[in-house]
Parts: C-alpha cells; structure tokens; sequence
C-alpha cells in the first residue's frame, strides 16, 4: 500500500517539497518552491530545460502579481510526485524552480503548511 502523505519543508518561510522533472530517458531531482500565488504548473530555468533535452514547443501568457502581462518560453514534461507521473505545462525563466496550484490540482494534492513548526506534508485528496 502506498503511502499517500508526502513531507516537504518549510525553510527561510519557503514551502519546499521534492520531486522529478523527467524527460525522454533523463531525470533531475528538484527541491522545488511551492508558490500559491503560480497559477501555472511548474516554472524552470533555462539550463533545466537544457540538461533535460527539452525544445521550447510555445509561448505563454502570464499574469505577474503587478497586473503585467509577460510571454514566457514554455515547454511540456514530466513531473513525478510521490511515484505518480503527469505530463505539464513549463514555464521558463531564470530563478528557482516553483510549483504552482495548477499542478497541485493536476496531482489531486492537498497543501497542509505549519509554518510554526516549519512542516510541510502533501497529500492526496480523496
């Protein structure tokens, strides 16, 4: 049976949770910031993009917390959480990995942050 609770961490007040970017026959382990204020599924940088093998397939339009309209790179690709793969939209743009509510839609995940005791811990809605 598996075990449907996964531990992230809160460290500096930033939500952090593991997981895969995979693409064709490559896989890169993520410490990825979970961001409620991404609509979007997952956002990374141009050199993950690269190390994966990923060719920038569309643009797309984002609305930034100022109300300004920007056109990202995008692409698509796996993501795995807790060994449960879903193909999603990637943004691209410098910084650090973020993982948005789209994506923790897509995964049926439920969001339980303390930030008190600095504790994390996805899991799946039922």
């Amino acid at each position: 049976r598996r075990n449907k609770m996964i531990k992230g961490k809160i460290h500096r007040s930033c939500p952090l949770v593991n997981l895969q970017v995979v693409w064709s026959q490559t896989t890169q382990d993520v410490e990825a910031i979970i961001d409620t204020g991404f609509t979007g599924e997952i956002k990374v940088p141009p050199q993950m993009i690269d190390d994966l093998g990923l060719k920038v397939t569309h643009t797309q339009q984002v609305t930034l917390g100022d109300s300004r309209k920007v056109d990202f790179l995008a692409s698509v690709a796996y993501v795995s959480l807790d060994g449960i793969k879903n193909l999603v939209n990637v943004l691209v743009a410098p910084g650090d990995v973020l993982i948005g509510v789209e994506l923790l839609q897509k995964f049926k995940m439920v969001l339980n942050a303390d930030f008190k005791k600095n504790s994390l811990i996805l899991y799946k809605s039922e």
